[in-house]
């Protein structure tokens, strides 16, 4: 006799599909956006100059959600900068950098840690 492996697991207590999403954007600063989901992704664009993020938090969201930030610099380097619905270090990048930024949603704000940068 054979069972599920998965019978046993307990409920996560959430009842929610897993809801995925991936922006782009273009040069601007201050840069915007709206999440929602439970695993969001924002690529910007090459950023050009010193440069503030700003989230807008969905009220679906849920204490765990999580948020990458992926980013570059051109060849002068910025900062990136953590503006409202974040918290944690802004990143610096240095002359043509990458960086990947991570967070974790507290039920207030993304808790934000910097993953890595490297020269692109």
């Amino acid at each position: 006799m054979s069972t599920n492996r998965f019978d046993n697991l307990p409920d996560d207590n959430t009842g929610r599909l897993i809801t995925q999403d991936h922006q782009n954007f273009a040069v601007a600063t201050p840069l915007a956006a709206t999440i929602n989901a439970q695993k969001t992704t924002l690529v910007l664009a090459t950023i050009v100059e010193d440069t503030t993020l700003n989230l807008t938090l969905g009220a679906d969201l849920q204490e765990g959600d999580e948020l990458v930030v992926i980013v570059s610099a051109d060849a002068t380097g910025w900062d990136l900068i953590l503006g409202t619905g974040m918290f944690g270090a802004d990143l610096t990048l240095g002359v043509s950098f990458s960086g990947v930024l991570i967070g974790y949603y507290d039920g207030t704000q993304f808790l934000m840690g910097e993953l890595m940068t490297a020269a692109s």
